[in-house]
């Protein structure tokens, strides 16, 4: 599947569960080795400076 948004894009093993709700994606903490925070903002808070990527907005399609 790839993954994508204005910030960048991803392909990723899709798999299809009932425990995450329709229009969710999860990525498992295996996957970060592959880069997935190419979608995420590089933006810092106003408070304290943490990372903003609490929400990440993507489009997900299927590869053929």
């Amino acid at each position: 599947m790839k993954v994508y948004n204005n910030r960048g894009e991803i392909v990723l093993p899709a798999k299809i569960s009932e425990k995450v709700g329709a229009g969710v994606l999860v990525t498992p903490i295996n996957l970060w080795q592959k880069n997935v925070n190419v979608t995420t903002s590089e933006a810092l808070t106003d408070l304290g400076g943490g990372a903003t990527y609490y929400t990440n907005f993507v489009e997900a399609v299927k590869i053929e």
